[in-house]
């Protein structure tokens, strides 16, 4: 069982801003990200890890190519995704496990403060994610799903949509019987 990641930290700051590839997944022990400071380009894919208290470690993180973030449920805002700029395909939550899925102690996007473009934003079985509000520079969406947030309504999606250039993406929204699961790529 891993407990931490601080020793990849040489690791990373060798790799300068190169991209990175990481995978963590099935980490009970997990209790940080720390070690992973110096990263600036990843593709993540973080999923249940449910002692992992914040995101803060990749706050030096300004481009992803593939983001997923699933069954971590001690994190309750996405503030260490500060410096966040773009992203290729962005997944918060899953709809491929059932009740096992999902980013259950996000209520909003607050802590995406810079993100401006996403190619494929993705959103499912986020139980308490109540509001889209928290990425105020996010102008460029290509697509959108959104299957089994029960918290979000109709105005939190036309309100998140009103930000958008491009106006409302392709994409679905709605419950799972509307919506089709999407795929989850873990890089």
């Amino acid at each position: 069982m891993l407990p931490g990641l601080a020793g990849l930290g040489g690791l990373m700051a060798a790799n300068g801003a190169d991209p990175v590839h990481i995978t963590l997944f099935d980490l009970p022990k997990l209790v940080s990200l720390t070690g992973l400071e110096p990263v600036v380009q990843a593709d993540l894919h973080f999923e249940r890890l449910p002692k992992v208290p914040h995101l803060a470690p990749l706050a030096g993180l300004v481009s992803g190519g593939q983001l997923t973030f699933n069954a971590l449920p001690a994190v309750t805002d996405l503030a260490g995704l500060g410096a966040l700029v773009s992203v290729g395909t962005f997944t918060i939550g899953d709809c491929s496990h059932g009740e096992g899925g999902g980013m259950d102690g996000l209520t909003s996007l607050v802590g995406l403060d810079s993100l401006a473009s996403v190619g494929h934003f993705a959103l499912a079985g986020n139980d308490k994610l109540a509001s889209l509000t928290g990425a105020p520079q996010l102008t460029e969406v290509g697509s959108f799903s959104s299957v089994g947030n029960p918290a979000l309504g109709q105005s939190d999606y036309d309100a998140f949509f009103a930000q958008l250039d491009g106006g409302v993406p392709w994409g679905c929204v709605g419950d799972w019987g509307r919506c089709e699961c999407f795929p989850v790529n873990p890089g």
